[in-house]
């Protein structure tokens, strides 16, 4: 629970209203909630972590990220191809349709 809550503290969004079946998820938020996780894990465990969300983000890659996600959402949001940005292309370009 601590995750979650953290999660809403850190983006001001509810989890439910972030990851929606179907709905595409930015690597923001997925690497958002990654740090809450772990930051919540190691609190539980008595064991320190020290990184920043930003200083963990810096040492995360997109690849990493939605292995992750995918790991832990299974097919429900596996594979979005999102930016690092969240904007749906890499490099921050949004995507043609």
């Amino acid at each position: 629970m601590g995750a979650l809550l953290r999660f809403e503290k850190e983006t001001g969004k509810d989890i439910s209203e972030v990851f929606v079946e179907g709905k595409p998820v930015g690597l923001t938020d997925i690497c958002t909630l990654m740090w809450c996780c772990i930051v919540s894990a190691s609190k539980h465990d008595g064991k320190d972590f020290n990184l920043s969300l930003m200083e963990f983000a810096d040492s995360v890659t997109p690849e990493v990220a939605l292995s992750w996600n995918s790991e832990v959402m299974g097919d429900q949001i596996a594979d979005q191809g999102e930016g690092a940005d969240g904007s749906g292309a890499a490099g921050g370009e949004k995507k043609s349709q």
